[in-house]
């Protein structure tokens, strides 16, 4: 195994026992506040008149109708998000390190004087990288996944179909949705504005609605940026020939 494919999958496994954490986290966050609940049930749920068989019927019924701090479900998305960046930097650095040729193509003009002030090129190199994923990072994340795509001839497939964690399907649309959610929450307490609406004009979210997460939706969408993780991966831990990052 290459160098460059021994460190993805270093970089794959890290990130995928991160987000593993993340959803156990969320897990027994709600399950203490199950706790938490069970612990403040009015006193005559312990009356000795009711069986206890009753009891806890009725304890059921009231946990199907729970409504989970929103917290729980916003720290967990923000945090998701924001480990997927992490590791789409981190992602790219290993590729540009191994396949210093592909800066090429995108690399800033230097000055005599910017080149001779590094003393080793492994120094440059890392400069070059920084300034193109500065720029990189200010574009959107959907833009972002058709710059890789095509520079690195990872053959993912851009559609609205149904993908499985292993197939080379990216729906565009879903994941811009999933960083939309993020930064409205982050900067608009959960409330949809022009901007969210002109990035997402096939969402149900209209102007002026306020985004509820619950835990079923935080939780596909967890696992569809653990999707995108692995696709981008796979990408290059597979054994089919990749188009040359230096075409």
């Amino acid at each position: 195994m290459s160098n460059k494919k021994e460190k993805i999958k270093e970089l794959f496994h890290h990130t995928f026992d991160n987000f593993t954490e993340l959803l156990n986290f969320k897990r027994i966050t709600t399950d203490a506040y199950k706790s938490h609940l069970k612990n403040k049930l009015p006193a005559n749920f312990n009356s000795e008149r009711e069986s206890i068989s009753k009891m806890k019927e009725d304890f059921t019924d009231k946990m199907k109708t729970i409504t989970y701090p929103s917290i729980i479900y916003k720290t967990t998305l923000i945090y998701a998000v924001s480990s997927f960046e992490v590791f789409l930097n981190k992602f790219l650095i290993i590729i540009y390190e191994e396949e210093p040729r592909a800066l090429k193509s995108n690399a800033k003009s230097m000055t005599y004087e910017e080149i001779l002030s590094h003393s080793s090129f492994k120094s440059l190199k890392g400069k070059m990288i920084s300034s193109v994923l500065h720029d990189f990072f200010y574009k959107s994340i959907s833009e972002q996944f058709i710059i890789i795509n095509k520079k690195f001839g990872f053959k993912l497939e851009f559609n609205k179909a149904k993908s499985t964690i292993f197939d080379k399907l990216v729906n565009l649309e879903t994941l811009t949705e999933i960083f939309s959610i993020r930064n409205i929450i982050l900067h608009n307490d959960g409330i949809v504005n022009d901007i969210f609406v002109k990035n997402n004009p096939a969402s149900k979210y209209k102007l002026g609605d306020k985004i509820i997460l619950d835990s079923e939706f935080t939780h596909n969408k967890i696992y569809y940026l653990l999707q995108m993780i692995t696709k981008l991966c796979y990408s290059i831990l597979d054994d089919n020939k990749q188009k040359s990052a230096a075409s």
